[in-house]
């Protein structure tokens, strides 16, 4: 019992780490929630629709806004081994388990053939992803795209932003035939939102009246930020990064996913003195819980349909709340194989 107190330590008692900032650990785990939420709310709903809209760009824009230009400052070789060990690293150890996962369905399903295994092998091999793990490589080239730009115009303040919305408006027109470019086109597009995040972080020193002023009535710019999210996504319609599919509009996905990021910012803000131990831990562990959530939403899914019907509000309750509760309760079993292997 005291060891696996241990391991749930964080999730038990409210953790007390000054390096942290509670909000922005609370926007990621509600972003991550979305997530989960989204896929397994499959299809043209309402809710899947606007989730959609930010639930991505949420997570770059975090980390361009914890990147900041002072961390960018730092030696490129640096903040390279940095990357490469908290998102690389981890996407090939997590997908390698997700590829033995799907391997080992296809010979209880007896649909195993060699051709399927190769081709999970190469997803798995350059980055392609073979669920949410897509996710892992397409945050490292949308961070290493920014550490290059930013290096290569010495950190200027408009030649940079700049430069990097001429990659992003380039991914957009680039054809997306090859798989393996495609990695790095997501990166490309992901860019921008690590960009707006960097920008965002250079605020706080340049204009603290502003900030003060938002501050001051946080609570209705969070509501305004809700409708004009809610309105452009009525827009937009559906999107999704990993297909590429931008809507009607590269332009109003692009605002959208940035206004919708703010609109859970601020709402995070809003809310940080309470102490949610649940969200907390997952906004701290939502890289793992991104990676792993797929693949243990597909096997709860298998054996539910055993049960109820795949269609029926029953099964999809309870795929959330089954995969939500797994997808937790492997955070520090994850994380102890990674800290090891670190």
């Amino acid at each position: 019992m005291n060891k696996i107190k241990s391991l749930y330590a964080d999730l038990l008692v409210f953790p007390a780490d000054a390096k942290r900032v509670r909000w922005i650990d609370y926007a990621k785990g509600i972003a991550i929630i979305l997530v989960l939420v989204a896929h397994a709310l499959s299809g043209a709903n309402w809710f899947n629709i606007w989730a959609y809209s930010f639930h991505l760009p949420v997570f770059f824009i975090l980390s361009g806004l914890l990147l900041s230009y002072r961390k960018m400052a730092q030696p490129f070789g640096k903040l390279l081994k940095k990357y490469l060990k908290s998102l690389i690293l981890p996407y090939y150890l997590i997908a390698f388990a997700v590829l033995l996962v799907e391997l080992a369905k296809d010979l209880i399903q007896k649909d195993f053939s060699r051709q399927n295994a190769l081709s999970l092998l190469s997803e798995w091999a350059f980055m392609i992803g073979i669920k949410a793990d897509w996710f892992l490589p397409c945050l490292f080239f949308a961070i290493l795209i920014n550490l290059l730009v930013f290096k290569l115009f010495r950190g200027n303040k408009i030649l940079y932003p700049a430069a990097i919305l001429c990659v992003a408006v380039a991914a957009y027109f680039i054809p997306k035939e090859s798989r393996l470019l495609n990695v790095l086109l997501h990166g490309c597009v992901a860019a921008l939102f690590v960009c707006v995040g960097v920008m965002l972080s250079e605020l706080k020193s340049n204009f603290k009246k502003v900030l003060r002023f938002i501050k001051k009535y946080k609570v209705l710019f969070t509501f305004v930020l809700l409708a004009l999210n809610v309105l452009l996504t009525v827009l937009n319609g559906k999107v999704s990064l990993s297909e590429f599919n931008f809507g009607k509009n590269y332009v109003l996905y692009l605002i959208n996913g940035v206004v919708g990021s703010l609109f859970l910012l601020l709402l995070c803000k809003c809310i940080e003195k309470p102490k949610l131990r649940l969200i907390n831990y997952c906004g701290k562990n939502s890289l793992v819980i991104m990676a792993v959530h797929m693949e243990i939403m597909a096997l709860v899914g298998a054996v539910l349909a055993f049960l109820l019907p795949e269609t029926s509000a029953l099964f999809i309750c309870l795929n959330i709340i089954i995969s939500f509760v797994v997808s937790v309760l492997c955070i520090p079993f994850v994380n102890f194989v990674l800290k090891k292997i670190k």
